[in-house]
């Protein structure tokens, strides 16, 4: 399996971006579009970055979050261990009961599940690689209630 860096993940946005603009500019004005719900997450996403990146583990770095169609994007660097390393623990299974509970039940990022956000956590190992995503929609917390 090939590795993602976001290297990676930018360069695939801007060629998917530009083979877009080849196939009509209705296409493209429309892909661009703002979802209403970004604009009503941007303060918050804002306050959050003030104090962004962040070391929130000895060997863990919360990078900005950022937010595209009504997801918030988490990412973290794990300093001390690359994408095989981390890929080994399964990040799906040993991340997600913690984060999980908090998200659903937190009254800000619970009420923003109920608006229709969607959050999306992403895991980078020291070497830059892709090594994890959780994602978690609103349907995930109200299927938990």
């Amino acid at each position: 399996m090939r590795a993602i860096t976001r290297q990676g993940l930018a360069a695939g946005f801007w060629v998917s971006a530009f083979a877009m603009s080849l196939s009509g500019a209705s296409v493209v004005s429309q892909a661009l579009k703002t979802n209403p719900l970004d604009a009503r997450l941007k303060p918050y996403v804002d306050r959050i970055n003030e104090r962004l990146p962040t070391m929130v583990a000895p060997t863990l770095r919360q990078e900005p979050v950022s937010v595209f169609n009504g997801v918030l994007t988490y990412t973290y660097t794990e300093l001390s261990r690359s994408r095989s390393e981390l890929a080994a623990m399964d990040l799906s299974s040993t991340q997600r009961p913690y984060i999980f509970p908090a998200i659903c039940k937190a009254p800000d990022t619970g009420r923003m599940l109920r608006d229709g956000a969607s959050f999306r956590y992403l895991y980078y190992g020291k070497d830059g690689h892709l090594a994890g995503q959780l994602i978690f929609m609103p349907v995930d917390c109200a299927n938990a209630r």
